[in-house]
């Protein structure tokens, strides 16, 4: 089971539907989630998981709009971190 955050509200899932909800705008803050994998070093790209990149995404505080594809999540990020 995994902890997930968005506007404030918390939820928990099972971890086979995370990235589902990842593309959804959830994020799973690291403090919630022990199990949660650290990010990974560098900036984020392709080789990034949804969730990594939701979760680098909610970190920074930046909004993903209705991007729930793993290009459109990243371009979002990129747009918003230059």
């Amino acid at each position: 089971m995994a902890s997930l955050t968005r506007n404030g509200r918390q939820i928990t899932v099972p971890d086979d539907a995370v990235e589902y909800y990842a593309g959804k705008g959830w994020t799973a803050p690291e403090f919630s989630n022990p199990q949660a994998k650290p990010l990974p070093d560098g900036e984020p790209s392709e080789a990034w998981t949804i969730p990594q990149l939701t979760s680098y995404a909610g970190t920074l505080s930046i909004d993903l709009g209705k991007a729930t594809k793993k290009g459109d999540i990243l371009a979002a990020i990129l747009a918003a971190v230059v």
